[in-house]
């Protein structure tokens, strides 16, 4: 076994494992956002390359769109009859519900949350905390604009009707 353990930390084959070692990725280089745009120079064969990875992203892509229409409409029905599970269960104080089936057990769990903190929301905390709506208004735009501006790279797909 240790033999075992001292090849795979060499990286030699050996006669449990007959697999190459591969070297790691090289690390990628450190540039600045706006500098990775027009970074990679062209080269022979690209645009076949292109039409390709074109051809492979688009067919992916309606996949995974046609899967995420179907996750939402099953997480509609998922949450329809959640809804009337917990009205059931809430209406005839039931905490529990053994199920036969699976053996496994429905469980009614109630737990507090914060509500999600909005714009609004902020400026009206703000507003009650500082008993100024200038000042809160003067934090909300301080944070604004210094909050930091992210850039994010996509690509989109459109019909051509």
């Amino acid at each position: 076994m240790e033999q075992l353990l001292e090849s795979a930390k060499s990286g030699a084959p050996n006669e449990f494992f007959d697999l190459p070692t591969i070297a790691p990725p090289p690390a990628p280089p450190q540039q600045p956002v706006e500098d990775t745009l027009d970074a990679p120079k062209p080269q022979p064969g690209d645009m076949d390359t292109m039409k390709q990875a074109i051809i492979e992203w688009k067919k992916i892509k309606s996949e995974m769109d046609e899967a995420k229409a179907i996750i939402k409409r099953r997480s509609k029905e998922l949450k329809m009859y959640e809804a009337v599970i917990l009205r059931v269960m809430k209406a005839h104080n039931i905490g529990a519900l053994d199920l036969n089936s699976s053996g496994g057990r429905i469980l009614f769990k109630r737990k507090k949350c914060k509500a999600s903190g909005g714009a609004k929301k902020l400026q009206q905390l703000l507003t009650e905390y500082t008993k100024s709506e200038q000042e809160a208004n003067k934090i909300i735009s301080f944070i604004n604009e210094h909050a930091e501006v992210v850039i994010k790279e996509s690509l989109g797909y459109e019909d051509a009707e």
